[in-house]
């Protein structure tokens, strides 16, 4: 064991001593002196060029060609000075000598090789060697390094030749006379590196004018921030262009995407096809770039660029659109041209711009989805834009560009495609005015060109007789025997048609009121013949009406006696008195004023459920009333639970009054005053927008939600306005919280 101990630190001294050796080298006297000695050798074959040198337009050596040893003891004699050399190897520098090389043609080469190019580097007076049959040069950077030159880098545009033919047939003849010409063998051009690879000993060079003349101090060879500088513009040409975009490539494979849509929205390109080609030089800006992983489960990170083609911005022009918006705003115009960007808007025409179109498609399973336009309209133009961006992009179906398509559909319609063809051109705008359709939580506004939609949201605010025509959305205080205009937007076979209004509301057609011989899209006229509130949205049953129909309906009013009381005779706020219950289900109670005042007068009365409030006297309830309660879901905290029909409600007041067709729509109300004042907001309003934050209102429960987006109640505020509770502003009690329905019944 001591042996073997004596002999491991032997070992490890001796190990130390070389480490300390190897790591103080110039502590060395030997070496310090040796390494004082600059010295580099020459082989005789790499000393000097061929005489007849000049004679060789390649610029290279002669293959076969042997230096006499006279002539190079005569340059290369003791104490003899040589003006230049090269060095070409260092493998040997901790001898103190270098491997070199003094022949001019080995001195001034660019590269020695393949491992010396330098993408994005530029090599100027390279000497041409062959023109190759497919249309490319192939040029020497140096003792034999060689590059080529593919056929669409010569030019700064693609060729309009047969790009499938080899040689000078794939150019048109103008080209061909300049390739033959500038592509001389033996001539000398200037050539820039876009990729090399050493261990293939591959190397592909470009000869394009613009590329040889931008970003020659910084070209973009790597994904980093020192090349990729947001918002800068750098010179590439196109690798891929396609009916979705063009690729544009830079230096050392980094390249970026610029989309169709980009394209038709910054310079009104329709069809990047039609307007560039592969090998095109061009000038990109660069607006971001994203670092995403591979699908693939142990893929690798990759790198993606979002180009533009717009490199120049307007600045000119956008500081004359800053003086007029300054000027509008001083006269008061800039609130007339802008229109918020809320359902119901309407856009003036030549404010949308056609980015892209995208056809129909029909699944498997028979469904059918109308293609689409996507547009855009300057932000600007809108009030309400949350995005920094300069414009908004919105969804423009095939459905919605005319009123009617008349028999030109079949089912299903997959003419919808050459319609919007004839009627849109991507990067132009359009010339029609648009209507903002719906605008869904994330995702795109839908965009309307219904003239008739159009003609009517423009009139709702112009018109307020009994007979006005509505395009209602799920906010509108909608009633029954309403006019709205609305489309066919799909047709069941079990149910009827289904017409769409503003922001998704929906309204049907039923099958037994022959709502199957409407025709699929078209804008149709219709009154509100039956009214569920309880549900949010609410559901609507509607009978297709027409403009005569209105008509008539309005001249026999006119000409009716007016001898009952007129609305001004009750006012809100007025003691109508007692009323007498007729009927009552979950959201009213119809009632009839006995006040003798009223006789003959054409009134229709009624008390909502959130204007009622529990008589005091609680009878006992029959098995069939009880029965017919829980029909109309009215449970014991519902404040009709006690009433029925014969009861006489004392001490009702007018809390609203509209006159519709003549008649007198009266909403009264039993809740005491006293209650009133616990509320600081009125009791009977028509939008949300009349009930401010921090208001506190009466409501009704009307369901319970137990999702998990929407984990609360849902309840009704007062007539045509509902809200939402969320779980946790009920209550902080877990055991509440874990069984809302029974804390918390329907009719609360």
């Amino acid at each position: 064991d001591d042996a073997a101990t004596a002999q491991l630190d032997k070992i490890n001294h001796i190990i130390q001593l070389d480490r300390d050796l190897s790591n103080n080298l110039m502590s060395i006297c030997e070496y310090k002196a040796a390494s004082k000695v600059l010295t580099a050798y020459v082989h005789i074959s790499k000393s000097i060029d061929p005489e007849n040198n000049k004679s060789n337009k390649k610029g290279k050596p002669q293959a076969k060609h042997r230096t006499p040893e006279a002539l190079f003891a005569r340059h290369f004699s003791i104490n003899s000075r040589v003006k230049s050399l090269r060095i070409l190897s260092t493998s040997n520098l901790i001898d103190g000598i270098a491997s070199c090389a003094t022949a001019k043609s080995i001195v001034n080469a660019h590269v020695l090789t393949h491992e010396d190019i330098v993408p994005g580097k530029i090599y100027r007076n390279v000497p041409v060697i062959q023109l190759l049959d497919g249309g490319g040069v192939l040029v020497d950077l140096g003792l034999g390094t060689k590059g080529i030159i593919p056929a669409m880098h010569l030019f700064d545009k693609a060729s309009h030749g047969n790009p499938d033919a080899g040689g000078d047939a794939g150019l048109s003849g103008y080209r061909q006379k300049i390739r033959q010409a500038k592509y001389k063998e033996g001539n000398l051009v200037d050539v820039r590196c876009l990729t090399v690879d050493p261990v293939s000993r591959q190397c592909i060079l470009t000869a394009k004018k613009t590329l040889l003349t931008t970003d020659i101090e910084n070209p973009i060879v790597e994904y980093t921030p020192l090349c990729l500088e947001i918002g800068r513009v750098a010179a590439g040409f196109l690798s891929k262009v396609d009916e979705w975009g063009v690729t544009v490539t830079f230096y050392n494979n980094v390249h970026g995407r610029v989309p169709a849509r980009r394209l038709a929205a910054e310079l009104g390109v329709e069809d990047p096809r039609m307007n560039y080609n592969i090998g095109d030089a061009v000038a990109a800006r660069l607006l971001d770039c994203f670092k995403r992983r591979h699908k693939e489960e142990n893929g690798g990170y990759y790198y993606q660029l979002e180009l533009s083609l717009k490199t120049v911005l307007d600045t000119a022009e956008k500081s004359v659109e800053a003086q007029e918006t300054a000027n509008s705003s001083s006269v008061g115009e800039k609130d007339l041209s802008a229109v918020p960007l809320a359902a119901g808007s309407i856009l003036m025409s030549k404010r949308m711009k056609v980015l892209q179109l995208v056809n129909s498609l029909r699944r498997s399973d028979g469904t059918f989805l109308p293609g689409y336009a996507v547009v855009s309209i300057k932000s600007k133009f809108l009030t309400g834009v949350t995005s920094n961006s300069d414009s908004v992009e919105c969804k423009l179906s095939f459905d919605q560009l005319m009123d009617s398509y008349g028999d030109e559909l079949s089912c299903p319609p997959v003419e919808l495609d050459s319609v919007a063809q004839k009627e849109l051109k991507v990067g132009k705008r359009i010339d029609k005015e648009g209507l903002i359709l719906s605008v869904p939580n994330g995702g795109e506004p839908i965009i309307s060109l219904r003239s008739s939609l159009i003609d009517t949201i423009r009139n709702e605010a112009s018109s307020s007789d009994d007979f006005s025509i509505v395009c209602p959305s799920p906010s509108s205080n909608l009633f029954m025997g309403a006019y709205v205009r609305g489309y066919v937007a799909r047709k069941d076979e079990r149910f009827g048609s289904f017409v769409r209004f503003l922001n998704g509301l929906t309204g049907l057609i039923p099958k037994l009121k022959k709502g199957l011989d409407e025709s699929l899209y078209e804008t149709i006229l219709c009154k509100v013949t039956a009214l569920d509130i309880t549900s949010s949205p609410p559901k609507i049953l509607l009978k297709k009406v027409s403009e005569s129909d209105i008509s008539k309906k309005k001249r026999k009013i006119e000409s009716r006696n007016k001898g009952s009381v007129s609305q001004r005779q009750i006012q809100v706020g007025d003691l109508i008195g007692d009323v007498k219950v007729t009927d009552i289900n979950f959201a009213r109670a119809k009632v009839q004023l006995i006040d003798k005042a009223f006789f003959g007068a054409n009134i229709r009365a009624r008390i909502h459920v959130t204007m009622a409030e529990p008589i005091a006297a609680k009878p006992k309830l029959s098995k069939q009333e009880k029965k017919a309660k829980d029909e109309h879901k009215i449970g014991k905290s519902h404040p009709f639970y006690s009433w029925k029909a014969g009861d006489v409600i004392k001490g009702v007041r007018c809390v609203a009054v509209d006159t519709r067709d003549g008649v007198s729509f009266v909403e009264l109300a039993n809740r005491s005053e006293k209650s009133d004042l616990v509320s600081s907001s009125p009791i009977v309003v028509s939008d949300p927008s009349q009930l401010p934050p921090g208001s506190l209102v009466h409501s009704i429960v009307t369901s319970v939600s137990a999702s998990s987006p929407h984990f609360g109640v849902w309840v009704q505020v007062c007539p045509g306005i509902s809200g939402f509770v969320p779980a946790l502003e009920l209550s902080s009690d877990p055991d509440i919280l874990n069984d809302i329905e029974s804390n918390y019944k329907v009719g609360t």
